[in-house]
Formats: C-alpha cells, structure tokens, sequence
C-alpha cells in the first residue's frame, strides 16, 4: 500500500523485514523516567514495557538529543536490527514545526517502533502463557486457580469459546511494525493531527459510548462518535493492536 511504501521510503528497509525487529535487552533493573533535560529519575510505573524508560520530552530538539545519546538512529536499526526501550509518552508539541518533512517523519517513526515493539512483546508473552497451560492441560494436569481464571480472561478478552486454543493463538498475535507505522502515520498525519497531539490517538479509533474521546470537528450532524483518547501514546498502541486482534471486522 501507499503507506507501507511510505514507511519504507523513510527506513530505507523492506517493510516486511521490520518483523525482525527487536528490543534491546533492558536498560535496568527498575523503571525510570526521563526528563527533558535527559535526566533519569525513578517514578511508579503503570504497566511500563519491562526494563525501558519512560521519556517526557516537550520539544523534538530535546527529543532528538536524547535519542542521539542513546544512539537511536534509524540506520542503527536496519544494521543491528535492535531498537531501544525508550517510551515516548506524548507527541512533541512542535513535531509539526519541524522544516525538513523527511526528519519529522523519521522522528515519528523513532517515537512509534519501540512502542510497537513493547505491545508485542507483551502479546507474546500471553501467547508463551497460552501455549504452556494448553500443554498443561493436554497432559491432564489441572491448573490452580490464578492461571485459571487467567485463562479464562484471556478467552473472555478475544471473545473467543473457551478452551478453543487454535483459534485463541489465531488471534492473540503480533502486529507487523511497518503495518502499524503506516497505519498511524496515515491516520494521524505522522503524529501532527488534532487527536495525536490533544488526545494520544494515533489510529482514529472511533467510539460511540462515553466521553472518553475527542468529538471531530467535521463531524456530521446527528453523528455521536468521538475518536478515542489516551493518557499515554503506549496505550493507545495497545488499544489498537487490541481492536485488530478482536474485532470481528478482522477475522
């Protein structure tokens, strides 16, 4: 598609490759946050990606800077394959301030695959989960209670029969990186629209219940949706990877 091209255009990588992609190992043993300044402080996490670091930075020049410490340089990552747990937590005010579209571009993509690549993990890590208490039970061990009702969460979760795990492991799956890229540099306008800067929402998601969103300003009259809004750019990572792996729209 146009915005998977996009997505390699900028990487200078096939966009199927960027399933090879990996995290670097963590970068310590407690969660931290980082500063605009690039100072790392300790601070209580709510479900931070194991071992990263939670960065608050309000300018790209600052931005840039601490990616450039950390030597996080798209180039570095078609080499090495390996990208580091930094977490962005919102949009740099000015991203769409920044002169050369080529560099804004690329500074959204750094920003995006490492939150990408967080959500996957974790879904990889259910699947792990999945896959050892369907072993589990196959041999004919009974499971105790915390993996049980944990179990049953999880079937709950994908609306799936339960104990179907061929169809469970169908869906609890990773979503390509450079589909997710394109996807949100598409809807969001590489991180500059209305709902990435106020709201966090980089895929438009759209509800229809609630206030939790914001009301388009297009909207039609008589319309009620609203796109929906996070605290954090990682959740609404989740929230997506989520909806592609639940909807019945994609089965």
């Amino acid at each position: 598609s146009v915005a998977i091209a996009l997505v390699a255009a900028v990487t200078a990588r096939p966009a199927d490759a960027m399933m090879g992609l990996t995290m670097l190992p963590a970068m310590g043993a407690d969660p931290s946050s980082v500063a605009e300044d690039g100072t790392i402080v300790p601070f209580t996490p709510v479900s931070l990606p194991r071992g990263g670091v939670r960065v608050s930075a309000h300018t790209t020049a600052a931005l840039a800077d601490l990616f450039a410490r950390h030597n996080y340089r798209l180039n570095g990552v078609k080499r090495a394959g390996t990208v580091p747990r930094l977490f962005v937590v919102i949009m740099p005010p000015d991203l769409k301030s920044m002169a050369r579209v080529r560099e804004r571009k690329a500074m959204f993509i750094r920003i995006t695959l490492p939150l990408v690549l967080a959500v996957n993990e974790s879904i990889m890590r259910d699947r792990i989960r999945i896959e050892e208490l369907r072993d589990r039970l196959v041999s004919g061990q009974p499971l105790s209670i915390e993996p049980e009702r944990w179990l049953a969460g999880m079937f709950a979760r994908y609306d799936v029969p339960k104990f179907d795990f061929a169809e469970l492991l169908r869906r609890v799956d990773v979503v390509a990186p450079s589909l997710a890229i394109a996807q949100s540099a598409v809807e969001s306008g590489w991180g500059t629209s209305r709902f990435a800067r106020k709201g966090n929402a980089l895929f438009g998601q759209r509800i229809f219940k609630g206030t939790n969103g914001l009301i388009p300003l297009a909207r039609n009259p008589g319309a009620r949706h609203r796109v929906r809004a996070f605290s954090r750019l990682l959740d609404g990572v989740r929230a997506y990877a989520a909806n592609l792996n639940s909807h019945p729209a994609y089965r």
